[in-house]
């Protein structure tokens, strides 16, 4: 995998809301003129955003015209009033429903919840939340011949509140990249969370408007915009997220009596008019062992039983998860150059030791 050789940083928004909340595109300027200041490499936003149609045209023009590098994540708000994923991929001028982009080192996939056909469907209605068989074989691919460290960008959760129907399923195909993915970011559940499931950090990034509470209040509406800036420090190997606090502009969950019933109580801490700072250390896809000494010099033996003086070397990988044998050679330093011997050559005893650390 190819090493990030430069700090990034991407300016993030999600559920924004424009045609739904009142003066929501108050919000958006706000974002648009801090990232005028910040200078980010990348604006993104994380859906529901506003509704793909001629009305709202313009915000979504604003934001395409303020950067060179734009990403749009369909919500699943934006299929309503009878619009489709095809009225947001005209609108933003998006590749497709779920597409890929690299942005200065790094590649961003985005995925798209949207889809039909869960087997659990029934169970709830409503919006479909779902990455089918489809889509999932595309990041496979996708994932697999990624050369970069990978960022994976969707509305709907992949893990933690509200996450999509198959979220298990979801959960444990990434759960085989962790040495490639950086992290995976979504909106819709308006709530500020982070976890870590099977190796793989998911943060749910806060709404800019509002938090649903439904009923007879229906919302608690944030005083102040949510947004934050992500910095992907590759010398560091850490993921900075940068720590922003609102408050509630009239009635807070707690004077509707959200947290009273079982249903809420455990939301407490993440339904909060906040984005909370973040740092995620020793990103496991930023720590690139590519060159770097295994093991040092040591005798090794061929299979003739001739004595080699070299060290091993990585040939990518992690701390981790060193990728010691590639396409059945292994690389020894002998000398000053690096050799690729294949590892049958090698004595049995000396295969058994360099599979050990192939883990």
């Amino acid at each position: 995998m190819k090493p990030l050789n430069k700090s990034i940083t991407l300016g993030i928004i999600t559920d924004v809301h424009i045609g739904f909340v009142s003066e929501a595109e108050k919000r958006l300027d706000a974002f648009l003129k801090e990232m005028k200041k910040e200078r980010p490499d990348a604006l993104v936003q994380l859906g529901d955003f506003a509704f793909p149609n001629a009305k709202y045209q313009a915000h979504a023009d604003r934001f395409n015209a303020a950067h060179e590098h734009t990403i749009h994540a369909i919500g699943n708000h934006e299929l309503d009033h009878g619009l489709t994923r095809d009225s947001a991929v005209k609108a933003w001028g998006i590749p497709g429903y779920y597409y890929s982009k690299e942005v200065e080192g790094i590649k961003i996939i985005v995925l798209d919840g949207n889809d039909r056909g869960s087997p659990t469907y029934s169970s709830h209605g409503g919006y479909h939340s779902y990455i089918g068989p489809e889509q999932q074989a595309w990041l496979k691919k996708e994932l697999d011949a990624a050369e970069q460290p990978v960022l994976i960008a969707s509305h709907q959760p992949l893990a933690g509140t509200i996450a999509v129907d198959n979220a298990q399923e979801m959960q444990e195909l990434l759960s085989h990249y962790q040495d490639k993915i950086l992290l995976c970011i979504n909106g819709h559940s308006h709530v500020d969370q982070q976890l870590e499931v099977k190796g793989i950090h998911y943060l749910h990034i806060n709404s800019a408007s509002y938090y649903w509470l439904g009923g007879r209040v229906r919302l608690a509406t944030y005083k102040d915009p949510l947004f934050t800036t992500m910095t992907i420090d590759p010398k560091a190997a850490t993921i900075t997220l940068k720590g922003v606090k609102s408050s509630w502009a009239k009635g807070t969950p707690e004077d509707a009596g959200y947290f009273k019933d079982g249903k809420h109580a455990d939301k407490k801490d993440i339904v909060r008019p906040e984005i909370r700072a973040r740092r995620f250390a020793q990103v496991t896809a930023l720590t690139d062992l590519s060159g770097k000494v295994l093991l040092p010099v040591r005798q090794w033996i061929n299979k003739e039983g001739k004595k080699i003086q070299a060290s091993l070397i990585a040939q990518g990988g992690t701390l981790e998860k060193p990728i010691v044998i590639k396409n059945g050679k292994v690389c020894l330093k002998v000398g000053k150059k690096n050799h690729l011997f294949p590892l049958t050559d090698l004595s049995p005893e000396d295969q058994k030791r360099i599979k050990k650390l192939q883990r």
